[in-house]
């Protein structure tokens, strides 16, 4: 949509502080335009029921993540020897 065509029709909306004897900015004429959309509708399609989802299977059983023992990083004497003082 342009916002030329809807110039003349009077549709922008002002702020208090907004100039009304300057011509009409293209974000007046939107502010407007959102007024006659409430009015007219919109054009989109109405959306479809979806429904639920399925889920899991009756009786099915989750189980349990299974739990690792912590590993610990050792400590090496060779890992001293790259070390400089």
């Amino acid at each position: 949509m342009t916002t030329a065509i809807y110039k003349g029709l009077g549709l922008e909306v002002l702020r208090p502080w907004e100039n009304s004897q300057r011509q009409p900015s293209p974000q007046q004429i939107r502010r407007g335009l959102s007024g006659i959309i409430v009015q007219l509708g919109s054009p989109a399609k109405a959306s479809k029921v979806r429904g639920n989802g399925k889920g899991r299977a009756v009786g099915t059983k989750v189980r349990p993540a299974t739990r690792y023992k912590v590993v610990k990083k050792g400590f090496s004497t060779s890992n001293l020897t790259n070390i400089r003082c």
